[in-house]
């Protein structure tokens, strides 16, 4: 369990500083330069996700995958975060759009849905389900 707890410690370190950078980006295309929300929240959304995966798979979880595959680590990786980029996507619709709520207040919001999406499946696939049982029942987590 406390090797887990370390791991959540790091994924939220490293998932901080991404959303950080994609809040940043975000703020910048759309309140500084007049970017459509949809297409900067994109934008933020492909930058922060490079970074997020250079330092999740360097500090955070252990690839199943050998050096000479790592092209489709990074494909499974981008292609998860897409799902996440969609979730955000469709909550920028429902909060701003339907609702009119503030744009970077909604993307907190959504940003915590997305958060623990994110940690599931990239444990999941990366380590693997047996990762998850190793770790004293993960399940009593969510």
């Amino acid at each position: 369990m406390i090797k887990l707890m370390k791991q959540i410690i790091r994924f939220v370190f490293v998932g901080g500083t991404a959303t950080l950078l994609d809040m940043g980006i975000l703020y910048l295309l759309n309140y500084q330069l007049g970017i459509n929300h949809h297409i900067a929240a994109t934008i933020a959304f492909v930058v922060a996700t490079f970074y997020n995966y250079y330092l999740s798979m360097k500090f955070v979880f252990k690839s199943k995958f050998e050096a000479g595959d790592r092209h489709k680590e990074f494909l499974a990786f981008f292609i998860l975060s897409v799902v996440g980029l969609l979730i955000t996507l469709l909550g920028l619709v429902i909060f701003v759009d339907w609702l009119k709520w503030d744009v970077m207040f909604s993307k907190v919001l959504i940003g915590v849905a997305v958060m623990i999406f994110n940690f599931v499946t990239r444990k999941i696939y990366f380590e693997g389900r047996q990762s998850i049982d190793e770790n004293n029942n993960f399940d009593s987590l969510l």
